[in-house]
């Protein structure tokens, strides 16, 4: 059995290009990698833009599932899951 984190889906906003967005995925990445758990993709990757959600950033209509649906498969793809070295 292999636990994987993910980025959540979100709605893309310019904020997440800042530092201080990129240093906040690399704590996220690096919590989850001191738990020996892996992280899959990157953050970017699971931006959807405005019209791939309904009502928050964080609900995705058909288009934004479809769309984040077919980054995860294309995460896993590029890189298959490789144990993390200090999981438990």
């Amino acid at each position: 059995v292999a636990v994987l984190a993910g980025w959540p889906p979100s709605q893309r906003r310019p904020e997440y290009c800042e530092p201080a967005a990129h240093r906040l995925f690399a704590e996220l990445r690096a919590f989850w990698g001191d738990l020996g758990v892996a992280v899959v993709g990157a953050p970017e990757q699971f931006m959807v833009p405005d019209e791939a959600v309904y009502d928050t950033s964080f609900h995705m209509n058909d288009r934004g599932q479809a769309m984040v649906t077919a980054a995860l498969i294309d995460a896993l793809r590029a890189r298959p899951v490789q144990a993390v070295r200090n999981a438990p």
